[in-house]
């Protein structure tokens, strides 16, 4: 599945394959998912779209 909406991606998966820059980034669970520093994945698991997704 390749989504964008956190909202489904924390409902239905367990583990995810984060792809930006033109590779994957990480492939792990969402908990080890957020706990990279990568700029990138820092903003969008810690930024305001994540944020929304969790209230």
């Amino acid at each position: 599945m390749i989504t964008h909406d956190l909202d489904t991606l924390y409902a239905i998966c367990d583990r995810v394959a984060v792809l930006a820059e033109k590779k994957v980034l990480v492939a792990a669970p969402l908990d080890e998912i957020e706990r990279q520093d990568h700029p990138w994945i820092r903003e969008y698991f810690h930024g305001p779209r994540a944020r929304a997704a969790r209230t």
